[in-house]
């Protein structure tokens, strides 16, 4: 039986992990799963997994039956009591929800207040990003053929995942990127590397602590 499942080709899962394994064990929810390739590569680092999708494709399940899969639609909460979690990962899920702010809240809500939120979205601010736009209207990860194949529906800013991400009662601790999105350019037969910044960074990957509950909307700015 193969006991590998291939990891996603971006280095998004790579560099996820590469930060997370520096966090003290415990359990930890995978929120949009997939087939499970990062769940189980967390699980392999010690950590208690229990992975949720809206879509039942868990092969790491036949692989590793001790990760628990709970199927279920992710916008719309997830069947877990307030602060199960230790630590929740969200690896390219936020922009295919018709409300990332719920999901936000949610992911708040089953977490412990101290517990970590590892979250990563297509960076819409690069270059690269900038300029489709400008040219076609749609961001690059986000027009018609992305949005029938992949179902990329929500392009999240930033900023706005900074005000998410506020009111329900994180606080950033980290900003990152996966890898830069920039043309191969040879110098003296050696790739031109850009920064891994918002200018150049193809996926945003955002870490945050969970502060405090969180806040309803008209508690806020009601």
């Amino acid at each position: 039986m193969n006991t590998e499942l291939e990891l996603d080709k971006g280095a998004i899962h790579e560099t996820v992990l590469n930060l997370i394994s520096e966090e003290p064990r415990g359990l930890l929810l995978d929120a949009g799963a997939g087939s499970g390739a990062l769940s189980l590569e967390l699980y392999k680092l010690d950590f208690d997994v229990i992975a949720v999708d809206i879509n039942n494709y868990f092969k790491a399940k036949e692989i590793e039956d001790r990760i628990e899969f709970v199927l279920s639609e992710l916008d719309t909460g997830a069947p877990f009591k307030n602060g199960t979690f230790d630590l929740v990962v969200s690896v390219e899920v936020i922009e295919h929800l018709e409300n990332p702010w719920h999901f936000v809240r949610e992911l708040s809500r089953v977490l412990k207040v101290g517990g970590k939120l590892y979250l990563t979205t297509p960076n819409i601010h690069s270059i690269h990003q900038r300029i489709y736009f400008l040219f076609y209207k749609p961001f690059y990860f986000f027009y018609m053929g992305d949005f029938e194949e992949n179902k990329h529906i929500t392009p999240i800013p930033f900023w706005n995942l900074e005000r998410m991400l506020n009111i329900a009662g994180f606080k950033i601790e980290r900003v990152t990127f996966n890898r830069s999105f920039f043309p191969k350019i040879k110098i003296k037969n050696k790739n031109l590397k850009a920064p891994e910044s918002f200018l150049f960074g193809e996926n945003l990957i955002v870490v945050a602590k969970k502060v405090k509950n969180p806040l309803k909307w008209c508690e806020k700015y009601g």
